[in-house]
Parts: C-alpha cells; structure tokens; sequence
C-alpha cells in the first residue's frame, strides 16, 4: 500500500463544512489511479495531504482521522520527506515555472538536493527523454506553448525520481492540442509502470486505456464509489450522474449504441460504430436561424500589446446577431481573449473599429481578477453600487448557481468551479445585450456545466448575443450555433461547428475532435461508409462532431526580483542629495519604462503630477533654507537660498525617479502574479497574500 486514508476529515480555515469528511481511501503501490468528484468534494485538497503541503504549508483544520505515505504518517514525517515521495503537477504551469530556460527548469528541484552536477546532467536527459522534449524544444521557457510547458512542470518532477505522481487537472488550462501532448506524456510514463499515479482530470477518455482503478468523492467528501473503469462507468452510469460527475464521452456513446462493455480509446469506440451503429443512418442536424439584428459588429480591427512582437488580433471582422450563441476557439496565443476584450470595449482597438448596441458584461478567464466586493452576495450586487441596474434577484441567482451556501464567503477563498459560477452569476445579475465568457466550464463538474448549459440557451432564447471562448469543443458542439476560430491573431473560419469539425486543417488552429466525432470519423474511414454521418448528439457532451499576445520584457520578468530591485534603488536615491545622479536614475527610469513597452505619452502624463510634487520641493526647500542661513535672493517679501534650492532640485528629481521606477514596475506586473511570487518565493503566507492582492489592486 502506497497511501492510506482513514476517517480524515480536513476542513479549510473559514469554512463549515469539511473539504473531507471520514474519508477512507487506499491508493495502492504502482497503481494507475483515477480521482473523480463534483466540484468541492475535495479531490485537490486530497492531493494536498498526500503531498504534506497539508498540514506543513498550508493552513487547514485537521479535524480528524490519518493519512500515511510511503509508510509515514503525514503530520509527523517532514515536508522534505513527502514531496521526495509525491510530486504534483498542477492545472497552471505558469504558477509552478520559476526559471527562465527549459533546462535550468528541470534541475531546479535537483540544485536544491545538492545532487553533484554529472547526476543532474543525466536525470535532466532522463526526464526531457520521459516527457517528449527533445533537442528541438525551444530554450526559452516563455516561447513554448501551453502544452510544452506543462511537459516541463512534469520533467522537472520526474527529476527529483518521486514514487508517485498525482496529476491535478494538469489539461484545464490547455487547448485540445497541448492537452494532447500532455496526455501522450502520461500514457508514456504509465505503460513503464515505473511509479504509482494519481490523476485528476475531466478528460477522461485520453486516459481510459491507462487507468487500473477509479475512485469517485461524493459532495460531502467521503468516498462514494470505487472499481475498475468497465465497472464505474458502465455499471454505475446513474449514480455518476447523479453525484455530477465527468464521465467518458466513450462511455456515454458505447450505452448510447446498446453496448455493454466499455470502449478504451477511440480505435475501440470506431469498432463498436461499425458494429452497431444503423448503416445509412444520419441524425438529426439542428440548424440555427439568423436573430433579427445584429449586436456587435468588429471592422478589420487590430491590437498589439506593448512591446509585443506581433498583433494579437489583426484584421478581425465579425459581425454577431441576436439570439446568437457564437463560439472563439483557437490554440493558446491565438487571439481569442484579445478578441473578446475589443468585443466587450475593455481594450481599445489600435486600428478598425466595434460597434456595440447595448450592455456587454464579460466573464475573466481568470474570475478572481475581476472580484471587487468582500462577500459572494456583495460581489453579485456590485453592480448596482456603480450605477447599473439588477434586473434580476441576486439571491435566487446564488441558489441556481449552488452559492447560496457560500454567500458570505469571501470570493478569494472559493474553489475554481466556484469563482467562475460567481463571476457568471455576477454577470447575468444585470441581463446584458451582450454576454461574453472566456472559458466558462474550466473547473466545473458536470452538474454545474449543465445548468450553465441550460443558463445560457436560456439567455440565447431571451435574445442576448452570447460568446464562448473556449477550448471545449465537446461544448461547442453541444451548445453554439456559429463557431469562429483563430491562428495567429486572425479569423482563419467562421462557420457552423459541424463545418468546423470536418475541415482537416483542425491542427493549424490548435484544436483536435472530441473523441466521439474522431471515433465517427475513424469507422467512417474504415467502412467507407457514409453511415457515419457524424451526428449532432451522438453523447452528452461530444456532438458532431490571456491573453493571447506575446508579452514584453519586463512582464515576464519575475515580480519579486522586479520588487526588490524597486526597492533598492528607492533606499539607494533617498541617500542622495546632489541633483545629477538622480538625474540619471530618472534617464534609467525613463529608459526602463519605455524598454516596459509603456508608450512615450503615458509616461509624460505620469511625470505630469510628479513634476508639479517635485516644484513645490524645490520651492519650499529653497524658502525655508533661507531662514536658516544668508539668502542668496529676494521677491518681494520672499527669501530663497541656492543651496536650498539645490537640495530641494535633487529632492524633487529622486522622488521623480522613485515614482517613474514605481509605476514602470505596476505597468508590468500583474497583481494575481506578483501575489504568487511572493508566496513561493518569498515564502509569504496566504493569510497575508490576499490582503496582498487586494491591496495591490
């Protein structure tokens, strides 16, 4: 036995209800394991005890019961002990990369063993050989997609050679290409069967050839279910759905088509279509009709972020109706979030124009950013503080959106699932013309997309203009009316999403079929038949079948080594009292605003009101030494010195040089990542991160 649970119950600091609760759970040694739960039933926080960042990092009541690892329990043995035990990639490789380069990356965790440096040059080529990156992987860690990237997350834990891996969501944040290449990674680490797994995930199907054993948490956070895959899936299908739980697309088609057994990859579920699906037989195709108007209109628009090396968008037209659900897919760096800022006028275009008739609300790919009120209930009432009027209950929006709960909760400390249904929520509470949601099912269990789901062709019906960006296509295929898909900054098609999933060309815009329509696909192609007709529903959720710019210099620089670096020069310039030298750290300053991408207008506003602070300094100062000492002038009834009025020079001048060094740091450095820098590198607590993060904004 690997890893044991008995009666754990661990509840979060603010919370009632426990994360776990009496949880009894065995993950035995070597096994390929599958973690399945409804939103909030624990799974991450499971991950977390199993590494020792619960208790030894992370604050949580312990309420109750044991959890062993290796043969140690986890509250007594060390951190260090733990993780050499268990490594945990995590949904967002941008959070877990400290380094600049691929390699430097991957021996991080080894410099910190202090592991002599032939050994660090073989476990490194071990683990880049492991996980697929090879000689032509780019150096640059902030050159690679998001898929490399989380390869590299993986390599450099499989570099510290752990006895397990638990794989929390590792796909979340990636389009269905880098998605692909992740999965690949972990079928090539598991057929050697070198080290047990752990793996939370709600793309399954990649995954079923490669899972021994699933294990399904109920809503309170015990254990609800657990077997093999054929058995969980196939026998227990009711129960899954209704705990809400992520099943197989594959699973869901092979009951759709009468079969009993469970069809392990795509190849399978092809066989089983030409086995049983009628010969001939096509479905019904449901055809969207155009809405009586149309509510934003983008003319050939254009924008680059500073100091970027391309447009982010470039020569966009898009016209979008009434009534209409559209969808923007693309791979990651595409576009597509760009794009929905300009739609919703939060960036303005550099070149073209949008054209909006009534309110836009716009949900954040990351929520939390967009949070302003210090309750869940204040936050969906914020809009009315601002002057916009609720056009619906906000309370009975928390009751159908599973908040109600959670109202005077902080929305910094929900779960992922929760902020999104928060922020949607939060949205809706106004009843826009417009809607636009940037990932809107990343985090949530099934039961949460569904209602989200009906929601929105609620909305559609009302006649609001909704707009996904997303990387779902089994939600695309399910729920829009009008796919639009991105390459580099551009509209590459717009069409229906049936149009989309049969190009062939799917690649060049970073997005793979959903495994029912390439399981359609694939027995098509091997009866040479077209009772295949990929269908419109052939399972729940696969039917037929931040930004998206590169950033500057400065911005990928890291935001705690930015901070002291602020801060040095602040204290080095308060020692100074002649005005040349200052007057060279503001040249720099200037000089490091502009390299920031910052654009030579903004920086004359901002040196605006300092130049008006740095007068009154060099006046006063001036003044006032001349009632000290020998007036070197007189105006009037006034006295001014020069040797005041030099140091008042140089007082204003360094307090320039400060400010502009200041801002040039805010321009480039976002608050969520500044917060996260400090907590891994300065090891600053989360009870102060927040306050943190909301101070900062």
């Amino acid at each position: 036995m690997f890893a044991r649970a008995r009666s754990l119950t661990v509840r979060h600091i603010g919370r009632k209800r426990p994360a776990l609760r009496d949880l009894d759970f065995d993950w035995e040694e070597g096994e390929r394991l599958l973690l399945l739960g409804p939103s909030g039933a624990g799974k991450s926080t499971l991950a977390l005890c199993l590494d020792g960042l619960i208790p030894h990092a992370l604050d949580a009541h312990w309420e109750s019961g044991t959890m062993t690892v290796g043969g140690r329990d986890t509250r007594s043995a060390t951190l260090a002990e733990l993780t050499g035990d268990v490594g945990v990639l995590f949904q967002d490789p941008e959070t877990q990369l400290v380094m600049l380069e691929t390699d430097d990356e991957i021996a991080f965790g080894l410099e910190n063993l202090g592991l002599p440096r032939v050994e660090m040059v073989e476990r490194i080529a071990e683990a880049r050989a492991s996980t697929g990156l090879g000689p032509q992987t780019p150096r640059r860690l902030d050159t690679l997609s998001g898929g490399t990237k989380q390869r590299v997350a993986l390599a450099s834990l499989l570099a510290m050679r752990p006895r397990a891996l638990v794989l929390d969501e590792p796909t979340a944040n990636l389009d269905p290409i880098g998605a692909r290449e992740v999965a690949t990674a972990f079928a090539a680490l598991a057929i050697r069967r070198e080290r047990s797994f752990l793996v939370i995930e709600h793309r399954i199907d990649p995954l079923l050839r490669f899972i021994d054993r699933v294990a399904v948490l109920g809503d309170d956070g015990r254990l609800a279910l657990a077997g093999d895959p054929e058995n969980v899936f196939m026998g227990h299908a009711d129960e899954l759905d209704r705990l809400g739980v992520w099943q197989p697309e594959l699973a869901e088609l092979a009951r759709l088509v009468g079969a009993s057994r469970l069809p392990r990859d795509v190849d399978e579920a092809a066989d089983l279509l030409i086995e049983r699906w009628p010969r001939g037989a096509s479905a019904r195709r449901e055809e969207w009709a155009p809405g009586r108007r149309i509510t934003v209109a983008a003319r050939a628009v254009a924008y680059r972020y500073r100091a970027a090396e391309r447009e982010a968008v470039n020569d966009a037209s898009l016209e979008l109706r009434e009534g209409e659900i559209a969808a923007v897919v693309g791979a990651n760096g595409a576009g597509k979030s760009t794009l929905g800022l300009l739609l919703a006028g939060v960036v303005h275009p550099s070149r073209g124009a949008v054209e909006v008739t009534g309110d836009v609300a716009y949900v954040f790919q990351y929520p939390e950013r967009g949070f302003l009120a210090a309750t869940v209930r204040d936050e969906v009432r914020y809009a009315a503080t601002i002057g916009r009027p609720i056009a619906r209950d906000p309370g009975a929006l928390l009751e159908r959106f599973g908040l109600a709960r959670l109202a005077e909760a902080n929305p910094h400390s929900l779960s992922h699932g929760e902020k999104r249904r928060l922020s949607v929520a939060s949205a809706l509470v106004t009843s826009p013309a417009v809607l636009i949601l940037d990932e809107p099912t990343f985090g949530q269990d099934l039961r949460n997309t569904r209602e989200l789901v009906t929601i929105l062709r609620e909305e559609r019906d009302r006649g609001t203009t909704v707009v996904l960006i997303t990387h779902d296509l089994s939600l695309v295929a399910e729920l829009a009316d009008r796919a639009v898909a991105m390459s580099e900054g551009r509209i590459g098609f717009d069409g229906t999403p049936a149009e989309l999933f049969a190009r062939a060309d799917l690649a060049r815009f970073g997005l793979a079929l959903p495994p029912v329509a390439e399981a359609f696909a694939r027995a098509g192609a091997r009866s040479g038949s077209a009772a295949t007709d990929r269908p419109r529903r052939g399972a729940r959720r696969a039917r037929i079948a931040g930004a998206g710019a590169s950033v500057n210099v400065l911005a990928r620089r890291d935001p705690t080594v930015k901070l002291a670096v602020v801060f040095a020069i602040s204290l080095l310039l308060i020692l100074i009292v002649d005005p040349i030298t200052p007057s060279l750290f503001l040249a720099v300053a200037i000089g490091v605003a502009l390299a920031g991408g910052t654009r030579p207008a903004t920086i004359l506003r901002a040196l605006v009101p300092l130049s008006i602070l740095g007068v009154g300094f060099v006046w006063s100062n001036a003044v006032f030494a001349a009632t000290q000492g020998p007036a070197t002038w007189t105006i009037g009834p006034i006295h001014a010195s020069e040797s005041g009025l030099r140091f008042g020079l140089a007082i204003a001048i360094r307090g320039m040089a400060i400010g502009l060094f200041s801002l040039a740091f805010v321009w480039t450095t976002d608050p969520t990542d500044l917060v996260v820098s400090l907590i891994q590198h300065a090891r600053v607590s989360f009870r102060i991160g927040y306050p943190l993060l909301a101070g900062y904004r």
